[in-house]
């Protein structure tokens, strides 16, 4: 998505991601998940990414940035 805020130019893009990053919390036996995981079987390990905190501004004076961090870029412009 493009749009402007206050005169900055602001490209949302959702493949600025970090990551991934994997979740462990609904396995019983860590030790014994990692060991089956080895040998391939499937564990509840959940996998995620979570939004890119870094803008990028280009040359011409826009921000490339993830939707999220758009929203919470708006916010902080609109309450100065």
């Amino acid at each position: 998505m493009l749009g402007t805020f206050s005169g900055i130019r602001i490209v949302e893009s959702d493949f600025l991601v970090i990551g991934p990053f994997e979740d462990w919390s609904g396995v019983h036996s860590h030790g014994r998940a990692a060991r089956r995981r080895k040998r391939g079987f499937k564990q509840n390990i959940r996998y995620y990414t979570k939004p890119d905190p870094n803008f990028r501004q280009m040359p011409d004076g826009s921000i490339v940035c993830h939707p999220e961090m758009a929203r919470i870029l708006r916010e902080k412009l609109a309450s100065q």
